[in-house]
Order: structure tokens, then sequence, then C-alpha cells
């Protein structure tokens, strides 16, 4: 024989306010003989908290003291805090870190944006995985990865040292197991210093060559096509860059004018 679901709604209907009328008395009844005292949590920036409190497992109560005067919500809100997301830097002679965020406030780092993996900030360390390489410019010791300075002594000081510092820690002029402060500046190395203070990217230059004197796969190549294509430097002539030849001081400052005619500076 079958029996049709609609016939038996109101004897579920019945069931159900049975349940509930049952659960009633028994919460009602309940002497709460299993209850748990729930400490109180402070809120931080971004978690949540709670007053101190009981409740019951048996009939669900929770209330603040016993016996039970007041049912009552035991959550606190959080508090709120800035969040700042920290990029990844790949460790060189210097400390690198992964990435990750960071509550300055309450001093608490995540592994995601959602803040749902907690780490610490030493966790978020990458320890140096090369050790500083200084150059030498008189008394100044400049790492050729990181120019970092150290044992820095100001006396004797030459006329040329804190241009060479600041070029050096700008990363004007590096790539030499030394400074060179008496060496001379070939037509390359100046187009390639030049481009360095311009900060253009020279990957479309790369491989390419204008001039019949400079190769294609020189270390000077794509800063040379740079300067040749953007007009701030030409050749000597037939076909020739004269990338060896040093750099004259007329040579100089028509590099440098065109240069900054070029890019809008008043000259």
């Amino acid at each position: 024989m079958k029996i049709k679901l609609k016939s038996l709604l109101p004897l579920l209907f019945v069931i159900a306010l049975l349940a509930v009328m049952s659960f009633a008395v028994n919460a009602e009844e309940c002497e709460h003989e299993n209850r748990i005292l729930w400490s109180a949590i402070e809120p931080t920036c971004h978690y949540s908290g709670n007053w101190e409190y009981w409740e019951c497992p048996d009939c669900g109560e929770i209330w603040t003291d016993v016996p039970h005067v007041g049912i009552f919500d035991p959550y606190i809100p959080e508090l709120g805090g800035e969040v700042e997301h920290v990029e990844a830097k790949e460790a060189g002679c210097l400390d690198g870190n992964i990435e990750y965020w960071h509550c300055a406030e309450c001093d608490q780092y995540w592994l995601d944006e959602a803040r749902t993996q907690v780490t610490y900030k030493i966790l978020t360390i990458l320890p140096p995985v090369l050790y500083h390489d200084y150059i030498e410019i008189e008394n100044y010791y400049i790492c050729r990865y990181c120019y970092g300075v150290k044992n820095i002594d100001f006396s004797p000081k030459k006329w040329y040292t804190d241009a060479a510092i600041y070029c050096v820690m700008n990363g004007y002029i590096t790539g030499v197991q030394s400074f060179g402060c008496k060496e001379n500046v070939t037509r390359a190395m100046f187009t390639t210093i030049l481009a360095k203070i311009d900060g253009s990217d020279l990957t479309a230059y790369e491989g390419k060559s204008s001039f019949s004197d400079v190769k294609t796969d020189g270390w000077y190549t794509a800063a040379i096509e740079w300067a040749y294509q953007n007009g701030y430097a030409a050749g000597l002539g037939d076909g020739i860059f004269g990338y060896k030849e040093n750099v004259t001081r007329e040579q100089l400052v028509t590099f440098f004018y065109t240069y900054s005619a070029k890019n809008g500076v008043d000259v």
C-alpha cells in the first residue's frame, strides 16, 4: 500500500511541534549541571573577542553568572587596523623576504590577503645568499651589490669622493672591481652611464647595432643603440661609433646638452 507524502504532512507538523515544545520544556527545566565557563578573550585589530560567560551544552543557554541571570551575546567585534602588503624581495647580500601582510598596530603577520594564514616576522625573512663585495673608493668601502657603505673615513677626502659615492650608490657606475678614479671614460662607458641615469629599459635595443664597429652582443651594445635611436649620441662618421675612444670634454658637454634638450630641460 502506497502512502502519499501529502497525507503525512499533518502528522509531520504535529511531531515537529511536539519536538519544539519538548525542547522548550527541557531548556526551562534544565539544571545546567554540565555548564562550561568560557574565559574572556580580548579582541585584537583583526580578531573578535568575547566576555567571560557560561554555556550549557545541554540546552544551549548562555549567561553571565551562576545562577544564570539574563541571557546575553558575549561576542566582542574586532577593533580594526590598517594592513600593509609587503611584496617579496629576493635575498642578495642583504636579507630578502617572502610576500606577506602586516598590521603595525597589533604586529600581526599573515601569508595571505584574506588573513587566514598567520605567520611570524622571523618566518618572512630570507637570509642572505651572497657576501658583501666592497669597492674601495679612497677611504670609502661600498658594496657593489647593495651599495651599502662601511668603514667611512672622511679624512683625507678628495674633491671627487662625494660625487663618486653618489654615482656608485645610485647605480650609475657599477660593474668594476674598483672605481677607477684615474681611469678614462670611453664612449661606450658614457652611453651606458647615461642610460642608467635615464633609467630606460634597454630590452628593445639588445642585439641591435647601427654601427659597423659595435658588436651586437657587447655589454655596451644596447646602451649605444638606445642613445643613437633617441638622438642623444651620434657616430664619428662612416658608420663608426668609436666605442673604444675616450670621451672628450667637448663630446661630454654635447651629450649632456642634447640629452637635456630632448627631455624638456631649458638649455
